[in-house]
């Protein structure tokens, strides 16, 4: 499969395995880490669109795919797939917790992520310029996004 390329008739989970065996970076520790966290976001996420008005599952398996051509570590590569969308209910958050309660790293990283997408985009109003409000709460949407 070329870099980054997903293959939209399989479950988010078979295209990274699929990815990831044809790449060989993972241990199987590692792998199973992976399987959890494509299983969450298949659970939780099967329904959602992302901004980019890609479905959610399909938007995450390519950015992480792109992660692991980058050779990030299964950690990293599991926070992006789980990482929690924007429009996420507390309940997600709450279910995210629970099912990888022994993962501190990983629970860090998607904690950290989250706080970052739930920031104020509209609290800008006080700085001078017509334009300067909107221009930077473009500049932080992109950045999220």
């Amino acid at each position: 499969m070329p870099i980054g390329i997903v293959d939209k008739s399989l479950s988010l989970t078979e295209n990274l395995l699929e990815y990831i065996n044809v790449q060989g970076h993972f241990l199987p520790q590692d792998l199973d880490l992976l399987k959890r966290a494509c299983a969450f976001a298949e659970e939780h996420y099967a329904n959602v669109v992302h901004p980019t008005t890609k479905p959610y599952n399909e938007y995450v398996s390519h950015v992480a795919t792109l992660l692991i051509d980058l050779g990030a570590n299964s950690v990293i590569v599991s926070a992006a797939v789980i990482c929690l969308p924007p429009s996420a209910s507390k309940q997600v958050l709450n279910d995210f917790k629970k099912e990888f309660k022994d993962e501190h790293e990983l629970l860090e990283l998607v904690n950290g992520v989250f706080r970052f997408n739930h920031l104020e985009w509209n609290n800008w109003s006080d700085y001078p310029g017509e334009n300067e409000p909107e221009e930077r709460r473009e500049i932080l949407r992109k950045m999220s996004l």
